[in-house]
């Protein structure tokens, strides 16, 4: 760890031990805001993912991959891509649902979305139970033809 990154660490968590306040709670309204979730993602290098982990990421990420809105959605997606550095998180982010709302993601009209939405579903398929879950979504096939054929329609 960087050492201007330790007195942040410290003081992230000094703050969540006085106020008794988790940061992550900013995730947990009916409309997760982009600025939140993009906060969040600048933390993964700081704080370790088991902490983070540890005090609610998962079932925050797929609250914002439910009911936020596309750039919230896309950030969510893009920390899931960061954090999924291990075999055990990768496991994890299966286990809380993320795989059948990525497949949605790639439903996106956003290019770019559907773009972020592939890279982490396919960060998630090196597990055989995420890769039986991508394989049951009857759209998870037709969707990433489309994206080979886009892909395809660009060169």
């Amino acid at each position: 760890m960087h050492l201007f990154c330790r007195p942040l660490q410290l003081t992230i968590f000094g703050c969540i031990r006085r106020q008794n306040k988790n940061p992550l709670c900013h995730l947990d309204g009916p409309l997760p805001q982009e600025s939140a979730v993009g906060a969040l993602r600048n933390l993964v290098g700081v704080i370790s993912v088991d902490v983070l982990v540890s005090l609610g990421l998962l079932p925050r990420l797929v609250h914002v991959l439910k009911s936020g809105s596309l750039s919230a959605q896309k950030a969510a997606n893009s920390t899931i891509c960061l954090i999924c550095n291990s075999t055990e998180i990768k496991r994890l982010v299966g286990e809380y649902g993320c795989i059948p709302l990525l497949i949605k993601m790639l439903e996106a009209k956003s290019i770019n979305a559907r773009e972020i939405a592939l890279q982490g579903f396919s960060s998630l398929m090196y597990i055989s139970h995420n890769c039986r879950e991508g394989k049951r979504d009857d759209k998870s096939l037709p969707n990433l033809v489309v994206l080979l054929d886009l892909s395809f329609q660009n060169n």
